[in-house]
């Protein structure tokens, strides 16, 4: 995202910046995998989560190589494809993002703390594993994550819950 701001905003004269944004881009993908792998490797009880997981997997890596064809076409002084696999990378890798937040959000999933409603999550998630498909859930449960979780957080921290 960086690249393309510097490619669109600074021209030619910004395609040496460019480049070294892709490359450094490229730099934490065996890191951000790893841990990616590790929260996937902990949700083998959930296949829903394990399915987006793939697919969050695929994209991410689809965008990495798009990300390094453009790093490659850059160092070889084909900027305007360079600019283009980036473009390309920056789609592939938000729609990719978008699926770790879904998993993240709607099933609970990854490790580390979580949002007050973190509980209600998880107390959902085991619901649903445990319950037939007719069943309704038992009134005091809550179904559904908040709509706005970030103004939820706020509020709490304000001492308005």
């Amino acid at each position: 995202m960086s690249a393309t701001l510097v490619d669109l905003l600074g021209g030619r004269k910004g395609a040496k910046a460019a480049t070294r944004l892709v490359g450094i881009g490229l730099l934490s993908i065996p890191v951000t995998a790893a841990t990616g792998l590790v929260d996937w490797h902990h949700e083998r009880d959930d296949p829903r989560v394990r399915r987006v997981g793939a697919v969050h997997a695929v994209g991410n890596l689809a965008a990495g190589m798009l990300y390094l064809s453009s790093y490659r076409q850059r160092r070889a002084g084909h900027r305007l494809r360079g600019m283009a696999l980036t473009i390309a990378g920056s789609l592939v890798s938000s729609g990719a993002g978008y699926l770790g937040g879904h998993m993240a959000f709607a099933y609970g999933a990854g490790d580390g703390e979580r949002l007050p409603d973190d509980a209600a999550i998880r107390m959902e998630r085991e619901r649903s594993r445990t319950s037939t498909r007719h069943s309704e859930p038992p009134s005091d449960t809550i179904v559904h994550p908040p709509a706005d979780p970030v103004a939820d957080q706020m509020q709490i921290a304000a001492g308005r819950s």
